[in-house]
């Protein structure tokens, strides 16, 4: 039967790296800067072991990773002037890795630990709003998305973000998981607390939230039964209304002032989960590099874009395929959305 997702076999590591990848599929911006940064190698399948490598030519990457076929390969984030001893810090990425394994909140109910292409579709709405937020709210232009195998990465190279330290990447990704506290007036005068987020960032992850939560979150936020039917009867005219527009009449009827603040505060528990934090306050975090072969589940590591149409077109069951698994993917993905899938995406 093909599968999606599978683990590779060390020939078929071989078969793609000596026929198929090219140290020149490394995006620019870590091959124009990769005499200073650390590579890491994982051979076995245990982890990268073999970290503080150092390539000051693309063409010796591109000959060792022909030779050794690793398991997974991964660069850093951050920039040194010594990278195989990791001394003289120049600055590091700023990264917000969305998992889409370990979403708290999604359409699909599989075990944890796998993915399917509907919690990657939940994923990448995420990275698309993250872009949003990043480029409309913070001004930055150097904005690289991911795609990594599981989830998306969104890595930011702009000048004066890669100089921040690691409390300042807090507050950033604080900003842009909606968990900072802000006020505004409702319709009736009554003051609303938001308790998770900036009112145009809350809007983008309370979309997400009211598109995918289900009864049993809203029995446990506290909502009653007719509470629960409004939200659920109701979810295109809140998104239509509240999330686009700001209409706190976009509730339904009966849905009021108490009920918004257990929604409210119950999309903010999800949101601040959507994004592991460690790795964007890590400034000297390793990440996995693009167009590498993640061996877990045969699925290439591939560069999306920098734009929101970039984002919105890319399908990593079209584009993130390596060539020895393409039949097999296909028939998969066209099993998957004749199936279980027809409704799901």
């Amino acid at each position: 039967m093909a599968e999606l997702f599978r683990q590779v076999s060390v020939r078929e590591r071989k078969l793609y790296y000596s026929r198929e990848w090219r140290v020149s599929m490394v995006p620019s911006f870590i091959r124009e800067t990769l005499n200073l940064r650390e590579l890491g190698f994982d051979h076995d399948g245990n982890g990268p072991s073999d970290r503080k490598n150092v390539f000051y030519d693309p063409r010796d990457l591109e000959d060792y990773v022909r030779l050794t076929s690793p398991y997974a390969i991964y660069s850093s984030i951050a920039l040194y002037d010594e990278p195989g001893e990791m001394r003289g810090w120049r600055g590091a990425e700023l990264v917000f890795d969305i998992d889409a394994k370990d979403l708290p909140l999604r359409r699909c109910n599989h075990e944890p630990g796998r993915v399917c292409p509907i919690c990657l579709e939940d994923a990448k709405q995420l990275a698309k709003d993250t872009l949003v937020v990043l480029k409309e709210d913070f001004g930055l232009e150097n904005v690289h998305v991911i795609y990594s195998g599981r989830g998306y990465h969104l890595r930011v190279l702009d000048d004066w973000v890669m100089e921040l330290d690691s409390k300042a990447r807090e507050k950033v990704l604080a900003y842009v998981s909606a968990a900072e506290d802000v006020t505004f007036e409702d319709l009736e005068g009554k003051r609303v607390m938001l308790s998770s987020g900036y009112f145009r960032v809350f809007r983008l992850r309370f979309g997400y939230f009211i598109e995918r939560v289900n009864e049993n979150h809203l029995v446990s936020a506290g909502l009653n039964k007719a509470q629960i039917r409004g939200v659920l009867n109701n979810r295109p005219k809140i998104v239509e209304g509240f999330v686009k527009k700001g209409m706190l009449t976009a509730f339904p009827k009966g849905v009021g002032y108490g009920a918004m603040l257990k929604l409210f505060h119950l999309s903010s528990t999800y949101s601040k989960a959507y994004f592991d934090g460690r790795v964007t306050v890590d400034v000297k975090r390793i990440l996995r590099l693009p167009s590498s072969l993640h061996s877990k589940v045969g699925m290439v590591a591939t560069y999306v874009g920098s734009k929101e149409s970039d984002v919105e077109r890319f399908n990593p069951f079209r584009s993130a395929v390596p060539k020895f698994r393409r039949r097999e993917v296909e028939e998969a993905y066209k099993e998957w959305l004749e199936g279980e899938g027809g409704d799901g995406l």
